[in-house]
């Protein structure tokens, strides 16, 4: 039992003080809604708010400077999400950084079928730090607004395996501590020692 709580423990400590991940980055931007028709079908308001992330490929840093043409992005507009990739093999865009934070975002994304009965989502556009459906900037009766980037430096997304060791190793604990539980809770007489009951 104590080479159950010392593997239990072991696992724990190299998931929670490890070396940090080394796949890919994210940045995460919101906004505000600044023009919304009544009966949209994204189901949104004046003043609403709007959030999306751009996933890199890399490691690019906290204080990265340039483009970067290669990533996925996702936009979370009222009962619509918007998912693209860019890059060689997929669609056309940018993402530009200074000093770590997004200055410039220039993706369109395409129509698809965004709400249950089949409502089409038209197509949306991110062009610089303004959003919009209608072809060319904002248009009456289209919905537009603005983007944020002000906490849009890349964070490190933590890589599957470290994920699972830090719930393996908490589990071998939690597991470990209901055995103690339960052998404290027997009567004296039941078993004659904790060995007894569970090994060592």
């Amino acid at each position: 039992m104590r080479a159950l709580k010392f593997c239990a423990a072991v696992i724990l400590l190299v998931a929670m003080c490890g070396s940090p991940a080394k796949g890919d980055e994210t940045s995460a931007f919101d906004g505000t809604i600044t023009q919304a028709p009544a009966g949209n079908v994204f189901g949104v308001a004046n003043d609403g708010f709007v959030q999306g992330n751009v996933d890199y490929p890399v490691v690019i840093g906290s204080n990265f400077n340039g483009t970067v043409n290669s990533f996925r992005i996702t936009f979370d507009i009222g009962l619509a999400v918007y998912t693209e990739v860019v890059g060689p093999t997929g669609n056309q865009g940018s993402v530009t950084l200074t000093n770590g934070l997004i200055t410039d975002i220039e993706v369109t994304f395409p129509s698809f079928p965004c709400v249950l009965g089949g409502a089409e989502c038209p197509p949306l556009v991110l062009a610089g730090a303004t959003f919009f459906t209608s072809p060319e900037d904002c248009q009456t009766g289209q919905v537009c607004g603005t983007l944020d980037f002000s906490n849009s430096q890349p964070q490190a997304t933590p890589e599957p395996r470290t994920i699972w060791l830090l719930v393996c190793g908490l589990a071998g604990l939690m597991y470990w501590r209901r055995e103690d539980l339960r052998v404290a809770w027997i009567a004296p007489g039941e078993v004659t020692s904790r060995k007894s009951l569970i090994g060592d």
